[in-house]
């Protein structure tokens, strides 16, 4: 499984599952970063270059973490 730089977090101020009010934190994309919900197998995209730590990972990381929401679907985020 790819890396998740962030501790799970149902206050994170990016949303949260729509199905179980949860996140399990962010996972990058290059600048792009993914919320998601991995028992749901959901991700809501909240943005790109909010958070630095995509630019400490390499493109190995991005390409896992693709494959890994490949058939992760897309949602809006509860609140």
């Amino acid at each position: 499984m790819a890396h998740n730089p962030s501790k799970p977090h149902s206050d994170s101020g990016f949303g949260t599952c729509p199905i179980c009010r949860e996140d399990d934190g962010f996972l990058n994309i290059e600048a792009t970063h993914w919320f998601v919900c991995h028992t749901h197998q959901v991700k809501w995209r909240v943005g790109s270059n909010l958070f630095s730590g995509w630019r400490e990972e390499d493109a190995e990381t991005w390409f896992s973490n693709e494959l890994l929401l490949t058939d992760y679907r897309e949602v809006e985020s509860a609140e």
